[in-house]
């Protein structure tokens, strides 16, 4: 007999079964991921902050971060943000994620959002 490990895949749906001693139909699943494949970028200084900003919001015609925020407050309130954790001395994982179903990871976070991380916090989620 072969035996597989993890779901049997047929085209869109996924087959399992499971079996349990008890009447309980919900358990805790815990996985590692590592945030560093999910990120698009990672800044570690004020600088590639600043180099982020102007380039990521070059579109709006504007050449500096005081021109960016004068157009968006709540461009202004992420960045200073994210300068008071690379203060901190943290390291900023910038991405994004959807719900396409390409990447199960993506998807669930896309629909349920980042759970509370012991060493993560959450500075921006949406948009």
């Amino acid at each position: 007999m072969k035996i597989r490990n993890g779901f049997v895949s047929n085209s869109s749906s996924s087959s399992f079964i499971l079996a349990t001693k008890t009447e309980k139909t919900k358990t805790k699943i815990e996985i590692e991921i590592d945030l560093g494949n999910l990120s698009n970028v990672i800044i570690t200084t004020k600088k590639e902050l600043d180099d982020y900003y102007l380039n990521k919001h070059k579109y709006r015609n504007t050449d500096t971060l005081v021109k960016i925020f004068e157009e968006n407050e709540y461009l202004q309130e992420e960045y200073i943000k994210c300068v008071e954790k690379l203060m901190d001395g943290y390291t900023l994982f910038l991405g994004s994620i959807n719900n396409d179903g390409d990447e199960p990871i993506s998807y669930y976070l896309y629909n349920n959002g980042f759970p509370k991380m012991k060493d993560f916090e959450v500075l921006q989620e949406g948009n």
